[in-house]
């Protein structure tokens, strides 16, 4: 979501970030000031838990919601009152687990609102994220392997779906997908 953020930020457009800490806006501030980015973005502190009338506002007035937020977020979005026109959104590869846990619900739901509703769009599901932002997926890896020599993988690993994707390569997916769409203040979830 970020780095979605500041790309459409650099191409000029008028874009508006939702994240849900104040400490993680306050450093997208500094970080856009320092760049000259701040005329194009702006970025709001919501709880997104309990959504009031500026969620609402905000995403009545966008074209479209790009998620890399929890997937339930963005299905509250997609039912609120909107003129969306593409939503593109990031899920994850655990939908395929034969482990479920409680996140996958929410990602089939959201599947479910993109596949089935009328606003046109697109989920990603990309696994193993690294070097974006608060990604710690190598470093939780090498804390395990200093402490066991051996390391435990999924039964088929051959087959399995995780693999380790870079956070720009999802940005580059996520920006191919809106395209030259008309962004007429897109959200972003962050």
């Amino acid at each position: 979501g970020l780095g979605v953020f500041v790309r459409l930020a650099a191409r000029g457009v008028p874009v508006t970030g939702v994240g849900r800490s104040a400490t993680k806006i306050d450093a997208l501030n500094a970080f856009l000031a320092a760049n000259h980015l701040d005329q194009h973005a702006s970025e709001v502190v919501l709880d997104l838990d309990r959504p009031d009338s500026e969620l609402a506002s905000l995403v009545a007035a966008a074209t479209i919601l790009i998620s890399a937020s929890q997937a339930n977020y963005c299905s509250l979005c997609l039912h609120m009152s909107h003129s969306l026109q593409f939503v593109a959104a990031l899920g994850s590869t655990r939908v395929f687990s034969t482990h479920p846990d409680d996140a996958i619900k929410p990602i089939c739901e959201l599947e479910t609102d993109i596949s089935s509703g009328t606003t046109p769009g697109i989920l990603l599901l990309p696994s193993m994220l690294y070097a974006g932002i608060g990604y710690n997926n190598f470093e939780r890896i090498e804390r395990l392997v200093h402490l066991s020599p051996l390391i435990p993988l999924p039964a088929g690993a051959a087959r399995a779906k995780v693999q380790p994707i870079h956070t720009d390569d999802v940005v580059e997916c996520l920006m191919q997908a809106i395209g030259a769409r008309e962004c007429s203040t897109p959200v972003v979830l962050v």
